[in-house]
């Protein structure tokens, strides 16, 4: 009877002890929770540990794992008129203060308030280890070395579009298609097989596996003169690379097509060939850094009616205004192309950029980084095969890389979805020049200066008619003679005063003193390059000090003396 009541006191103390102690599977359950369940947690950090995450798994190449966390990441492009289905998502906004966010009212209630809430749905915005984004006054110059990229606000998109699978057709002189920070970008046709000496895709170009050449005739769109590359790498740079620089959609790819010989010059009907090229294979948008001189009525309507080939397929055209202080050039005042001028590092519009009716925006073109090579480059050295140059060349783009984010966020967006996107989200720069420019369009600056992250925070169908609503092509350009009269040629205007031709002694290895000689290529002691006949590249390019840049002020600078660097 002993030995039962003791079992049964056993068991009695062994069910309460049971009763007391959670189960196995419930222990193992809140070990497993997520640390984002924790109702302790602040909201904001949870939010910013996002990219975090997403380098790790990258890491891990944990494919999986990577679509469950960002879906938007497992949908590729898909050839035009039958775009990308991908969900068309808001960035996220800060919200107010009297609007709870989502996460905060589905938080448990905490007992404790901190005395400074965390702020919700702010983004981790993605901070580039390219050397040349944090790096500043390279060639002594007081701001940073890619002020343009920042000059766009394009740092806050990047966390949700870098242009991932946008076509960016490169209408110019060719890429350097092997260099480190393009190289991941360059496009390839998948429906042609290289090397075997067959047009398999039936286009009428053989093995044109990255691009065609329209110059040599062959399937080797290989950058012989520097400006493609350095256009190609404003918009597409590879991002996050740890080299050198970063283009606006670093995930964006670059179809080359070369049009223009390694002078910078080319000819009317190859440059409509590239752009019914680039059409037809699927490009996204078409960056245009040339202008055209001279063009015959014949020549001038094969281009118009390309450009309108190319709006009528979905394809955005985006060109360079000009570098003459004059009117908008051919192609970007044709209907259907995106006209872009120049602005400086300082907030102003480039003297020497394009102006009228015809121009819709404008982009950094002054003093811009990005790629070359020591044997194929423009402009002056920054670091090696990083060069810097000056030019709507370089703003076009800027406004193209844009585009491609635009395209990556409304996939079905139209041209004129684009048009005013762009417009209704650019920095007004207010000129204000003898009653000429004012707030809102303008023929000096358009819309005003690029702004990627307000544009894309807006939605197409809100700002359908912001274009129409503006003075923006019916502007009458014959008010802008009287003001600025348009120069037909780079008048000569010697640096120096004219020095006489020193007298050389007998000796032919006798040392002799430097003599400055008159640069014919200054224009008013400011070096500038000189219009190209045809499709010339017409690339400013500054070969003196940054002083130098300024000490002439153009008829359109609207600074005070004290604003002048």
């Amino acid at each position: 009877m002993a030995n039962m009541f003791r079992r049964l006191g056993f068991l009695t103390f062994l069910i309460l002890l049971i009763s007391n102690i959670p189960s196995y599977s419930q222990e193992l359950a809140e070990k497993q929770k997520p640390e984002t369940q924790n109702p302790g947690a602040p909201v904001a950090d949870i939010e910013n540990s996002k990219y975090v995450q997403e380098q790790e798994v990258q890491s891990r190449n944990d494919i999986q794992g990577l679509i469950q966390k960002n879906p938007k990441h497992s949908i590729h492009h898909s050839p035009h008129k039958n775009k990308k289905d991908k969900k068309t998502e808001k960035m996220p906004e800060t919200p107010s203060s009297e609007t709870p966010s989502k996460e905060t009212a589905e938080s448990p209630a905490k007992t404790e308030t901190p005395a400074e809430a965390p702020k919700q749905n702010v983004s981790a915005e993605l901070i580039p280890n390219d050397p040349l984004y944090s790096s500043k006054g390279s060639w002594g110059q007081t701001y940073d070395d890619l002020w343009g990229i920042k000059a766009i606000g394009v740092e806050s998109v990047w966390d949700y579009y870098q242009g991932d699978g946008i076509k960016i057709a490169v209408v110019d002189t060719g890429v350097l298609m092997n260099h480190q920070d393009i190289a991941q970008n360059i496009w390839t046709n998948p429906f042609e097989i290289a090397g075997n000496g067959k047009d398999d895709d039936g286009n009428g170009y053989v093995d044109d596996v990255h691009g065609w050449d329209f110059v040599g005739k062959d399937n080797n769109p290989t950058d012989e003169n520097g400006h493609g590359t350095h256009v190609a790498g404003i918009a597409a740079g590879a991002l996050n690379n740890g080299r050198g620089i970063t283009g606006v959609a670093p995930k964006a790819k670059i179809i080359p097509i070369r049009v223009l010989n390694e002078n910078g010059e080319g000819e009317d009907s190859d440059v409509a060939a590239g752009i019914r090229y680039a059409v037809d294979m699927g490009a996204d948008v078409i960056n245009l850094s040339l202008g055209s001189f001279d063009t015959t009525p014949e020549d001038e309507q094969k281009l118009r009616e390309v450009i309108a080939y190319a709006k009528s397929k979905g394809a955005i055209v985006v060109a360079a205004a000009g570098n003459e202080s004059s009117l908008v050039d051919m192609p970007a005042s044709i209907d259907g192309a995106i006209a872009v001028g120049a602005t400086t590092p300082f907030g102003t519009d480039a003297f020497f950029s394009n102006f009228g009716s015809d121009l819709l925006i404008s982009a950094p073109g002054q003093e811009i980084v990005s790629l070359g090579s020591r044997s194929t480059h423009i402009g002056d050295r920054v670091r090696t095969n990083y060069y810097r140059a000056s030019g709507t060349s370089m703003a076009t783009p800027f406004v193209s890389g844009a585009v491609a984010l635009i395209l990556d966020k409304y996939p079905d967006a139209t041209f004129e979805d684009v048009l005013n996107l762009l417009a209704a989200g650019a920095d007004d720069m207010a000129a204000n020049v003898d009653g000429i420019a004012d707030e809102g369009w303008d023929p000096i600056t358009g819309f005003g200066e690029l702004n990627v992250a307000k544009s894309l925070e807006l939605r197409p169908e809100d700002v359908r008619s912001y274009t129409e609503n503006s003075q923006y092509k019916k502007f009458d350009d014959s008010q802008l003679e009287s003001k600025f009269p348009v120069i037909p040629e780079i008048p000569f205007v010697p640096a120096t005063p004219a020095l006489p031709k020193p007298a050389y002694p007998s000796n032919p290895y006798t040392p002799q003193p430097f003599v400055p000689q008159p640069d014919p290529y200054v224009w008013g002691g400011t070096p500038f390059i000189p219009s190209l006949p045809s499709f010339g590249i017409r690339s400013f390019n500054s070969r003196e000090s940054e002083e130098a840049l300024f000490s002439w002020r153009p008829r359109r600078l609207r600074e005070k003396e004290e604003d002048i660097v």
